[in-house]
């Protein structure tokens, strides 16, 4: 249970739908139930305009991103 001192503890809407990762991220340190979090990230050499399609240079990194997730899933497994 969390007893909330300020406003800012209170999510801005009250309700779930609306929570983005770092809400979540900040709830999980809350209550003390903060997984380990990776984060992988491309760099993007250019700015692009937003588009519903990769680009090309993301497109080519799908499979380098697939393999370091699956291998720290596995990492994970193994460690429970």
């Amino acid at each position: 249970m969390i007893e909330p001192k300020y406003s800012g503890d209170f999510p801005p809407t009250l309700s779930s739908h609306s929570l983005g990762l770092k809400d979540m991220i900040e709830s999980a340190i809350l209550t003390n139930h903060l997984p380990k979090i990776y984060l992988i990230a491309v760099p993007i050499n250019t700015p692009q305009d937003m588009e519903m399609k990769l680009s090309e240079e993301l497109e080519a990194k799908i499979p380098e991103i697939i393999k370091l997730t699956n291998k720290l899933l596995i990492e994970r497994l193994n460690y429970i």
